[in-house]
């Protein structure tokens, strides 16, 4: 058995955009965005030892974003997921952007409302969770 070599990938210089059209990339605005598969284990037991039975549900996508909450910015990233709470819109990830050949994940999101506020003296950061139509696509 062969030992494999490993290339983890660094999340920085990424590429995020969300939105039809030429959406703006919003790297600038965001410190997390990960695309998370939920599934469950789904497990029976017979009377018998033997009888027993297990496989795995379905996955379903979310995006979870974290960012800065720029209300003063014209496009920002919160004032655009107000304009859009609820619609599907197009989603490009590219966790290694500037890369020769970079991973790209595109998806389609739907927009939820950002939280507004925060705590004294920090910055007022905030994080969403996307619903993703379908499996996220990765090249």
């Amino acid at each position: 058995m062969a030992k494999l070599t490993v290339s983890p990938l660094v999340f920085k210089d990424i590429f995020l955009s969300i939105g039809t059209g030429t959406p703006d990339d919003f790297a600038r605005h965001v410190s997390e965005a990960i695309f998370e598969p939920k599934s469950e284990t789904i497990t029976w037991q017979g009377a018998a030892p033997d009888a027993g039975f297990s496989d795995q549900g379905a996955p379903t996508w979310t995006l979870k974003i974290s960012f800065a909450q720029d209300w003063t910015t014209a496009n920002s990233l919160v004032k655009y997921l107000m304009a859009n709470i609820g619609k599907q819109v197009p989603c490009t990830l590219k966790p290694n952007a500037s890369a020769t050949t970079p991973v790209v994940v595109t998806a389609t999101v739907i927009c939820s409302p950002p939280p507004i506020g925060g705590t004294v003296n920090k910055v007022m950061e905030g994080s969403v969770t996307l619903g993703v139509v379908g499996s996220p696509a990765v090249a």
